[in-house]
This record gives C-alpha cells, structure tokens and sequence, in this order.
C-alpha cells in the first residue's frame, strides 16, 4: 500500500476550497490528476462548529484511491493558515457491495 502526502494547495484545489484561488499554476496541474470521490462529516461539535471529515480521492494517472481523515481545527480559517493542516492518505481499494431490497 502507497501512502500520498500532497502540499495543501493541491488538497485546497482537488477539494475546490477557497483556497484554490490562491493556489500556484503547479499546484492547479497536479490537482488536475486527482478527482474527489467522497468527504462525509464522521463528528461535529455544534458547541465550536468544528468538524471531523474522511476523505477519498482518486489518482487518475494511475487509477489509485486514497483516504484520509482529518479535523478542521488543523487549519486556521481565520489567517488562511495551513501550516497545521497536514493529512496523510491512505491508499485503499474499491469494493462492489450488492444490497437486495424488498418492496
């Protein structure tokens, strides 16, 4: 199994956050080679709005998948900070699961 570290203006261009705007031309290409599969929100914490996300993207060059889990008090959303903001993906493998439903 492959692990993938990207920089953040990558990740902040392959999740189309605002970021993405202040992303170098490098970054933009090579986000171009990811597709976002899936971000579902595992926790959130209604007290401080704070969120706990897995994500999978997909690799197009070489037809991978990667996951990653993160919270988002790793970044300063205030400063545009991503000097925390650090996910490691995992590489992981699609699954075909069948569900038989009776109506």
């Amino acid at each position: 199994m492959e692990n993938l570290e990207l920089e953040n203006y990558t990740l902040a261009c392959i999740m189309e956050w605002s970021q993405m705007d202040d992303a170098p031309k490098a970054n933009i290409e090579e986000a171009n080679n990811y597709k976002l599969i899936s971000e579902t929100i595992d926790q959130h914490d209604e007290y401080d709005g704070g969120s706990y996300y897995t994500t999978i993207i997909h690799r197009l060059s070489d037809n991978k998948y990667f996951k990653t889990s993160y919270n988002d008090w790793d970044y300063d959303w205030e400063k545009g900070d991503f000097d925390n903001f650090e996910p490691e993906f995992t590489e992981v493998f699609p699954k075909t699961i069948t569900k038989v439903i009776y109506e």
